[in-house]
Parts: C-alpha cells; sequence; structure tokens
C-alpha cells in the first residue's frame, strides 16, 4: 500500500488495518483502501469496478453511502497481484440496533438513487448458486465431513430452486444489508461495501430484518412500512 500511495502522490502514510473480512480494509490518511486478494486478478477487477460504478451513482446523487474517491482516483488498481479501490474516509461509529430505523430510512434512500443506475448488476440469486458451488467443492470445504457438506450442498440447490424468478418485480437493490455494513456517521448512517450490489425482489435486502428497520419515517411525522 505504501507503493501504491507514493504512486498516487499521496506522500508518507501509515496503513492502518480497520477490518479483516472478504475485503482487507485499510486508512491510508484521508482515504480508505479495500484490498481483495483471494479472488483471480481479472473477476476481481471486473467486480470491484461494478462496485466503484455504483458508488459514483450514489455519490452524484447524494445518496447516503459511502463515496468513492475523487483525487485521486478511486480506481480500481492492481498491486502485487491485489485489487485495490480507494474511498474517502468516513468518520463513523459502527450500527447496533439502536440505528435500525435510521439504517432502513438511509436504504430507501439507496434503492430511490439505484433505481436509475445504468449499471448492468447480476441477479440475486447469483451469490446463492456460488455457495452451492462452493459447497460442492471438497477442496474448498475440506474441513467439513462429506455428509455435512453434501447436505449443506442440498440445502443451498433447495433454497435457489425456491427463490422467486420474475424480473418484472426486480430491483436494483444493496444486496448485503446487515448492519454491519451501515457506518454511522455526524449527519446519519450510509451504506458500505457495495460489491454485492444486485436486481432482485425487494424482499431480499428486507429479509431478517427487525421492525425497527423494516417501519420508516415518511416526509411527515407519520411511519409507513416498506411495503405500503
Amino acid at each position: 500500500m505504501r507503493s501504491l500511495a507514493a504512486r498516487l502522490g499521496l506522500g508518507e502514510v501509515e496503513p492502518a488495518v480497520l477490518k479483516l473480512a472478504k475485503h482487507t480494509t485499510l486508512r491510508l490518511g484521508p482515504l480508505v483502501a479495500r484490498v481483495q486478494s483471494s479472488v483471480e486478478p481479472a473477476l476481481a477487477t471486473a467486480t470491484m469496478a461494478r462496485e466503484v460504478a455504483v458508488a459514483h451513482h450514489l455519490f452524484q446523487r447524494s445518496a447516503p453511502a459511502v463515496r468513492p474517491a475523487v483525487e485521486p482516483a478511486s480506481g480500481p488498481y492492481e498491486v502485487g497481484g491485489c485489487i485495490v479501490s480507494l474511498w474517502a474516509f468516513a468518520d463513523h461509529r459502527a450500527a447496533d440496533e439502536r440505528d435500525a430505523g435510521a439504517a432502513g430510512a438511509a436504504l430507501g434512500e439507496v434503492h430511490a438513487a439505484l433505481a436509475t443506475c445504468a449499471e448492468t448488476l447480476p441477479p440475486y440469486s447469483k451469490v446463492v448458486a456460488e455457495c452451492a458451488v462452493l459447497a460442492d467443492d471438497e477442496t474448498a470445504m475440506s474441513v467439513a465431513r462429506p455428509e455435512d457438506r453434501a447436505l449443506l450442498a442440498e440445502l443451498v440447490r433447495a433454497g435457489l430452486e425456491r427463490m422467486p424468478a420474475d424480473p418484472d418485480r426486480w430491483i436494483a437493490l444493496h444486496g448485503d444489508t446487515h448492519l454491519g455494513n451501515v457506518l454511522v456517521t455526524a449527519t446519519g448512517p450510509i451504506w458500505a461495501d457495495l460489491e454485492a450490489a444486485c436486481r432482485g425482489p425487494l424482499e431480499w435486502d428486507l429479509v431478517n430484518k427487525s421492525p425497527a428497520f423494516l417501519w420508516r419515517p415518511s416526509r411527515g411525522s407519520t411511519l409507513r412500512c416498506w411495503t405500503s
């Protein structure tokens, strides 16, 4: 990361780890770097480029989502076989259930902005199909007992068959709407981790959410349900 920072004219920065998950997230001064090293570079580049494009669209519409870097450009960049995107750092705290209502309202704004996004988004079922393939992969799940892996694969495939397939009802979605992807800033919650953006039924973004999340304030003083 120091080499990328120098290449982009950021000067001497000391990378600080913010999060270790599917991506490694690092702070580089006023910027945040999301680093993908666990996926083949060509695939990671395509996925990250789509995420950045979605983020720019949301930024242009002032939606409550993380902001991609503008100067230097958000990327993606390839550094030593890793794919990196750059984002503006947002001072925040982690969200918890107290923030569910505000997070739900912010998600409604994100959905409204995504409705005009021209980026081609994958179907929501793609991630489940990938899980089915993973469950069938003996090398990818070598620590699991064969009978457990077979049961998991069967359950995932059965779930995939029951998932609604009516594209006429589909909308553009965030795709990964747990509260761990919400950052609570001084101006309210914003949504992060946009790589799972997809098209599907609204329920995909709302499933397993608390009542506080599903009821959100309207422009007046009353509350209304997502489905109303």
